[in-house]
Formats: C-alpha cells, structure tokens, sequence
C-alpha cells in the first residue's frame, strides 16, 4: 500500500497532468483551427482569383470573335459600297439594301447595318427602304471620330436608337473618296443584350458574379446583371479605369464598384486588338461567405470534441482535487444539471406553444370567417333574419372568437395589426382600471395625463397588453405593495414631438448588469413562472408604432419604463361611429385566389353580393397561369396569405407588382408572420375574419383609386 506521501505526490501529478490536459483540449483545437481557417481563406480567394480570371478570359475571347465577326462584315459593306458618291448609291438603294439584309440573316446579334454618306445621313440599311435620310448621325461620337482621320474600327458605347428605340452599341469604320477623301462611314450596330445573355448563362453555376463589357474610357457596353442606361460613363474615380489607363492587357485587383458600391474581386482582360476590355467580378461578401460557412461546420466538428475533452478533464482533475466530498459534489451537480434541463424544457415548450397557438389561431380565424361571412349573407339576403337573436348569437360568438384568436397570435408575434388613431387619456383611464386586479389591493394605481394631449395611432390591443405585462412585472417587483402609476405627457426631442408614457413602480428594481438584456425575448429572472416574452412585446410594440422604449431602474429604486411613441395626424377612429353604406354593385371582376374551399365560397358570394364579378383559383401558381392569359379581364385580385405551392400570397403580390401593376390587390389573414414583407411592397393586408361593408369599403376605395 502507498504511503500517504507517496498517494499525496502521484495525486498531484495527476492532477498537473489533468492541467495540462485541459489547456491542451482548449488551445490545440484553437491553433489548428486558426491555421485552417487562414489557409482555407487563402485557398478559396485564389480560387476565386483564378476563376474570376478564367471567366474573364472567355468573356474577352467571346468579345473579340463576335467583334473579328463583325469586322468581317464592316469589310463586306465597304467592298459593296465602294468608293462612290451617296448619290450613286442611293440609285441602286433597292439592290444594295436587299443585299445587306441578306448578308445580316441568321445573325441574332445584329440590330442593324448601315452605310452613312460624309454628311451624317444613311444611304443603305437593312432596317428600312427607303432609307431615313431625315436621320443626321454627324454628331455620333463614331461619325466624329472617322471624319476627323480615324481608319481603325471605332467601337462605341451603349446607345438608344433614335429612330428604333433600341438598345444597341457600333462597330464603324471610315468609307473614303479615291482621293482619300471622306466619304462617310460603315456601321454595324449590335444588342447588348446578345452579350448579356451569354454572361447570363455563363455565370449560371457562379456565385454572385458581375460581368462588365467597357471601353477603355469608361463607357459601358453590356454589363450583368445589373443592367445600365444608355450612354452610362464610369466615374472618373472609378478603380475599373485605372489599369485602361495604364494600357496593361490583364490583370486582377480588389476594388468597390462606384456603379453599385460593392466590394468585388475584379479580373480583366483587354479584348484583342480593340480599346475594349472585359471585367469578371466576384463579390467579396460571397466569398467570405463561403470561407465562413466553411468554418462553422469545421467549429461544428472541432470545438464540441476539444470542450468535451476539456470537459472530461475539467471533472476528472474537480474529482481528484475533491474526492473526499465527491458524493456531495455529484450531487449539486446533478441538481443544477436538472435546472438546466428544466429550462430547456420549459423554453422549449414555450416554443412549441408558440408555434402551436399561432397554427391554432390561424386555423380558427379560417372556421369564424366562414360562420362569420355566411351569418352576414343571410341577415343581408334574407330579409326575415335582419334581426334575428340566432344571428346575433353568432355575431357575438365570432366576436369572442376573434378577441381569443388576436390573444393567441399577440403570444405567438404573428397578430396582424389593426391600429387605430385614439384619445389616450380616455385610453389610459380605462387600461390604469384594467391593471388594479392585476396588481392586487395592496398597490396603489395613480394615472396622470396631461391636458391637451394629442391622439396616438397605434393597435389598441397591443397596447393593452404592454400595460398588463408592466402591471404584472411590478406586482412580483412589489411583493408587499407599494404605488404603480402611469404618467402621460407630450415632449420635444431634437425638434420632433413625441408622447411618452411614463409606467412606473416603488419595486425591488433591476440589477445593473441585466438591464441592458430585458428587452430581449425569452429573457426573464422569474424562470420557474416567468416567459421572457413581457418586455420584448412592449418594445415591439413600440417599435411596430413607429416609437421606442427604454427603462431606467436601479435595485432598491425601482423600475420606470418609458414608451415614447409619435403623435397621430388626422381625426380619432370611433368605432362607435355609424356610417352610411353605399349600396351600388361596383361592377369589378376580382380573381379571388384562396385554397380552403369553404372560405372561397363564403368569400365569393360576399363579391356577389357587393356587385363584383368572381374568378377564382386555389394557389398563386395557378393564379399567375390565369393572369398571363386573362389579366386585362381582372380589375382587382383578393388573396390569402398562407397557401399550398411554390408561392404564396406574398410571391403573388410580388409578381403581380412587376407583371401586372394595373391591377389592384389586397391581402386576407389572419396569421401575420410575413406582414413586413407585405408592407415593404405596399399592399393592404385584409385581417380575417371580416365585415362585407369593410369587404366593400376596400373594393370601392380601390376602385377609386
């Protein structure tokens, strides 16, 4: 048996080699890591390098063939015009221009020839007969350029025809008397567009690629994808001219675009023998990207191996540093393990639950539009039910259901927002009563509004809830009571008028180094009772009304959460005000686009019944399939949000946007995970369940407009 000497020295070994152990778990991964990831980056930006230069190679050696070609055929016009006078050749303009349209046949990427006489007027093309000699082209940077002496071929930049329209660049040379005289010029002009479809699908496997074919001046010819107005310039700052102007034929360089102000690695080449050069860009945003995501599946395989080793080592040297208590200290860390697991479980429910009542609230909506839109079609359609009490029942019942369905989806952030332009002391009077049960008989609720406030535009519920959620973080700051008051005032701050709402408490307070984090969601100090949500729903709120929240606390002192929001223009929205409804059919055809067929049906006959004529479909797919061949029968188009396909509302709206901006449309939910996405394109989104005379209202005001 070992002397106590002996087990004491070979305890401390083990745990010097434990040490040493753990610190090598920790910084090997970290060196190794390190040195991959810096050769990786390195790695994939030569990879880059030499693609980008690849790339640029094809597109200049494109450039130069289709040039060479066109060369070719500036050759061609000038052997068949020769050296005579525009007057000759306008006597045989007839054989001439069926000459040059045949030799242009089978040549997509020609807009057009032409032969110009030394005054800047066409002799032949083969776009018109006869030609347009009202056309002066004397002042073409190309015309210019010959009748100053040019012989070589002159390349221009993009250019808008004046007579076509079109977008087209030249290929020109100079046509001369037999005494060397001017005589005017040869013109092949191309489309951009020829070239542009090939940088398209030679970029097809690339990863955000531009492509720039430009003089040597800066003037554009085709660029992808982002496309450029005719007779666009590069700056004069831009990093794309300065190896033009050194004459240097290829190269690479890091730069950011002065077009779109992005950062590309940017190889070129010069196009043969012409002052032309190609450009093949790569984002450096794309490949750092691609470095990182790299990256993360190598952190992803290496850190968790190097932690649980460090880890294993971590417990092994606790247990041989404290193996007389070990029980105690499996123990304790079996409990704090079961917390940890505990709210894990508990965020993952709260999740869930999210999740689940936003898909609940959603379907419901979907069941109380249904009983809702078919119970106003009868009180309308059938005179004996105007006042029926099973009706009514029923309106009441969906009123319910519509307030329950709005508090789940407020829990799960996915409530579409209806605001509203309100009197708040009138408001805050109401919601200071609503939070006394809240805060129990022990605090006191004080409520001091300014005279004179102005009205606030915002969604009344969530507003009501912010207030609750702060009643019920004060009622646990104030255990044994204390005072809750709510303090409404308006202020300037750099010259702009806001109102704060200033909600405060004599509680516990918050420590320090936690205030910066309340507003996040899911943070929260109660965690056997608290979500994390009550906060961070105050600040949406705030946020979705244009304002914002901050909270000044301190332990002891207790908590004041100021919400500031902007003050409302216009009159306030009574909802108990009654307003005549115009009853004249409107006479729209409305494609109404909705996959649950009990909610197109009640929905369709809602259109019958205000005066439109109905189309439907039951996806965007399958809309846009009957958009291409019948949109000019459509005057507006009605959609759900969430439906079955490749798109949904959203994409519809996108689509109809750019292909049929004509047409007027809306959106109907009653799940709102993709509002913003409806904001951003400026679409009206329609909550459900809804009201014919709001059904009508919307359609009339769109018809106005």
């Amino acid at each position: 048996m070992l002397s106590f000497q002996a087990f004491h020295a070979a305890q401390r070994r083990t745990m010097q080699w434990l040490r040493i152990g753990v610190i090598l778990a920790l910084v090997l991964p970290a060196v190794f890591f390190a040195a991959i990831a810096a050769y990786r980056h390195e790695q994939i930006e030569a990879e880059h390098r030499r693609n980008a230069q690849r790339l640029a190679r094809i597109v200049s050696e494109h450039a130069s063939k289709l040039f060479d070609t066109n060369e070719v055929l500036l050759d061609r016009l000038l052997d068949l015009a020769g050296n005579e006078p525009a007057a000759a050749l306008r006597e045989r303009e007839v054989n001439l221009h069926a000459r040059v349209r045949g030799m242009v046949q089978g040549l997509p990427q020609v807009q057009s020839v032409w032969i110009i006489d030394e005054s800047g007027h066409p002799v032949v093309t083969n776009r018109f007969l006869p030609a347009p000699f009202d056309l002066d082209l004397s002042d073409r940077e190309a015309f210019r350029s010959h009748r100053d002496g040019n012989r070589r071929v002159f390349v221009t930049g993009a250019l808008l025809g004046r007579r076509t329209k079109e977008v087209f660049f030249e290929l020109t040379k100079r046509r001369e008397f037999p005494d060397g005289g001017f005589a005017g010029t040869v013109q092949v002009s191309l489309y951009p567009k020829y070239l542009v479809d090939f940088y398209r699908d030679l970029a097809s496997n690339e990863i955000d690629l531009t492509i720039t074919l430009t003089r040597d001046d800066g003037s554009l010819i085709a660029r992808w994808p982002a496309t450029v107005e005719p007779g666009y310039k590069l700056a004069a700052t831009s990093p794309l001219l300065a190896p033009m102007r050194e004459k240097l034929d290829a190269g690479i360089h890091l730069s950011r675009s002065t077009i779109d102000g992005v950062e590309r690695l940017s190889a070129f080449r010069k196009v043969g023998d012409y002052p032309v050069y190609a450009y093949a860009g790569i984002s450096t945003t794309s490949i750092r990207s691609i470095w990182q995501r790299e990256m993360l599946l190598l952190a992803a395989f290496t850190f968790p191996i190097a932690l649980s080793l460090a880890l294993a080592g971590w417990i092994a040297l606790r247990k041989t540093r404290r193996g007389l208590d070990m029980a105690r200290r499996l123990h304790d860390e079996t409990l704090q393990r079961q917390k940890v697991e505990e709210l894990l479980r508990h965020t993952q429910k709260m999740e869930a639950l999210g999740h689940l009542t936003g898909g609940v609230a959603h379907d419901f909506n979907n069941l109380l539009m249904i009983v809702d839109m078919n119970a106003q079609l009868l009180r309308r359609t059938v005179p004996a039910l105007a006042g029926d009490q099973r009706l009514d029942a029923i309106a009441h019942a969906v009123a319910n259901g519509t307030r329950l369905t709005r508090q789940l989806l407020s829990f799960s952030r996915r409530q579409p927002l209806v605001p509203r332009t309100i009197d708040l002391a009138v408001m805050l009077s109401g919601l200071a009563e609503l939070c006394r049960p809240v805060l129990g008989s022990r605090v006191e609720v004080a409520l001091d509004v300014a005279p004179g406030l102005p009205a606030v535009h915002i969604d009344v519920s969530e507003l009501e809830l912010a207030l609750i959620n702060l009643a019920v973080n004060s009622r646990h700051a104030m255990p044994s009571g204390g005072r809750f008051s709510i303090t409404a005032r308006q202020v300037a701050d750099g010259g702009v008028a806001w109102i704060e709402i200033a909600v405060a408490d004599t509680g516990s307070g918050i420590p320090a180094d936690i205030l910066e984090r309340v507003f996040e969601p899911f943070f929260t100090t109660k965690a056997s009772e608290g979500t994390g949500l009550g906060l961070s729903q105050v600040y949406g709120m705030c946020n979705a009304a244009g304002g914002s929240a901050r909270i000044d606390s301190a332990p002891g002192a207790g908590t004041t959460v100021t919400l500031r929001l902007p003050p409302a223009d216009g009159r306030l929205d009574r909802p108990t005000d009654i307003h005549p409804v115009d009853e004249t059919p409107l006479g729209l055809r409305v494609l109404l686009v909705e996959d649950n067929a009990e909610i197109r049906r009640a929905a369709r006959h809602a259109l019958h019944f205000v005066g439109c004529e109905v189309e439907h479909c039951d996806s965007a797919d399958q809309a846009l399939d009957f958009l291409a061949h019948e949109h000019g029968r459509i005057d507006f188009i009605l959609s759900d949000v969430v439906m079955p396909g490749r798109r949904d509302g959203i994409e519809l709206a996108r689509e109809v946007r750019r292909r049929y901006p004509r047409i007027r449309m809306a959106l109907m939910t009653g799940y709102a995970e993709k509002l913003a996405d409806a904001q951003a394109l400026g679409v009206q989104v329609f909550p459900k369940p809804f009201d014919i005379d709001a059904l009508r209202a919307l359609l009339a005001d769109r018809a106005v407009h």
